[in-house]
């Protein structure tokens, strides 16, 4: 509102001095100054008007950001420690302001709290160093779920937990497990399995431990391989 009024002042000055002139030139005997002075006045103002409704129509129409924007963006995130990639980027213009959502791809071993507090530092970063961003909603993603196989079928921790007790049922100190991580990688399930020290009493007694865990997963459809880990 404030742009539009801006310009209708600077129409009305500019045209009276167009005007003017196309009087000036009635006057001195050259009367087609005047039809030039009011097709000159006539574009002016559709070139204003122009400018003004396209603006407004990106605006109404959720239009995202121009390119130079989505680069510094993509250079904003890529500088920031942990970041491994970014995809599935989108931007949306709210009047004078703008809103990201973007996906964030980071090792897939991390712990919770690290992927969260990557995804903090690119939010305020974008903000910070943006000017235009108002809003940023950060994603974090262990893979790029844009070419990977979707996790979107496996099971929640409750089912995939309940199957695998059912897998491993008589396998040495699995009912002593300390601790149980999933990791939903590639469209299956990586398990990291940790098991009291007293479970082994040698190297050999260990690896044999180990292998007969990942016989028992070998050949599901929903976990890929188990990792045992003693501690």
């Amino acid at each position: 509102m404030l742009r539009a009024n801006a310009w209708h002042h600077r129409t009305d000055s500019v045209s009276s001095v167009v005007v003017l002139v196309g009087i000036g030139g009635t006057m001195l005997g050259l009367p087609y100054l005047d039809a030039i002075a009011a097709v000159m006045v006539g574009l002016m103002i559709l070139k204003i008007g122009w400018d003004l409704g396209w603006t407004a129509s990106q605006e109404l129409a959720d239009a995202g950001l121009e390119e130079d924007s989505l680069s510094q963006i993509r250079e904003v995130i890529g500088n920031i420690s942990g970041v491994k990639s970014v995809h599935m980027l989108r931007t949306r213009k709210l009047g004078g302001h703008a809103m990201a959502d973007v996906h964030v791809q980071v090792d897939p071993w991390l712990s919770v709290s690290e992927g969260h507090r990557i995804a903090e530092v690119v939010q305020y970063g974008l903000i910070d160093r943006v000017d235009v961003l108002e809003d940023v909603t950060v994603h974090i993603d262990p893979e790029d779920d844009e070419e990977g196989p979707s996790c979107a079928h496996l099971p929640l921790r409750s089912e995939a937990e309940a199957m695998l007790d059912r897998l491993c049922e008589g396998v040495s100190c699995y009912d002593q497990k300390e601790r149980l991580v999933l990791h939903y990688l590639s469209g299956r399930i990586d398990i990291d399995l940790y098991l009291p020290l007293h479970c082994f009493a040698s190297t050999q007694q260990a690896e044999r431990l180990r292998s007969e865990y990942q016989n028992m997963v070998r050949d599901s459809e929903i976990f890929r391989d188990i990792h045992v880990w003693f501690g």
